[in-house]
């Protein structure tokens, strides 16, 4: 979409995938105000292992996409059709974590090995741990709900391993093919 400039002026090629995290924390930013209103209308009392959790969650979020989107825009310069697969991985990436469902359905369905594969995605473990920041102390719906075993000692780190190795990963890529952009578009 932005091919245009690319050939016209010199500036930082990274500047493009960076302006869209912008772009979605300033959209980001109203929705948190509005959560953490309703949260406190609802009696939120979260503790400050609660608050590192939210800012880890949100950490994981910005650094994943941001390798993401490094990677994919990356791909879309070369292969004009990397576009759609975003669409379709945003839309598998919203029923592969447990946004409208709870972690538990998938411990309690899957054999064992799957529940370590599907915690090694980033997204499952930030929305596990926005659900502990922002749900678990403002809310008896989830009095049934438990905080993932190994959590914060060790699916948090890995996944901010696994979101800055993404990050590296679509740098990398970003970096070696950017003298390519100009003439490829």
């Amino acid at each position: 979409a932005n091919g245009g400039l690319l050939k016209k002026i010199y500036l930082p090629r990274q500047l493009f995938p960076v302006s869209n995290l912008y772009v979605a924390l300033v959209h980001f930013v109203p929705q948190l105000l509005i959560l953490l209103i309703a949260c406190l209308a609802s009696g939120w009392h979260p503790n400050f292992k609660q608050f590192l959790c939210m800012i880890a969650g949100c950490v994981i979020v910005a650094v994943f996409a941001l390798g993401l989107g490094m990677i994919f825009a990356t791909f879309n310069v070369f292969f004009r059709d990397a576009e759609n697969f975003v669409d379709m991985i945003m839309m598998v990436a919203t029923w592969a974590s447990p946004v409208l469902y709870l972690f538990t359905m998938v411990q309690d369905k899957m054999p064992a090995w799957f529940y370590y594969i599907y915690f090694a995605n980033p997204l499952t473990v930030a929305v596990e741990l926005f659900h502990y920041g922002f749900w678990l102390p403002s809310t008896e719906l989830w009095q049934h709900w438990h905080v993932p075993a190994h959590l914060m000692t060790i699916w948090t780190p890995v996944a901010l391993l696994i979101a800055f190795g993404t990050l590296f990963l679509g740098d990398f890529l970003f970096r070696r093919y950017e003298g390519n952009f100009a003439q490829e578009l």
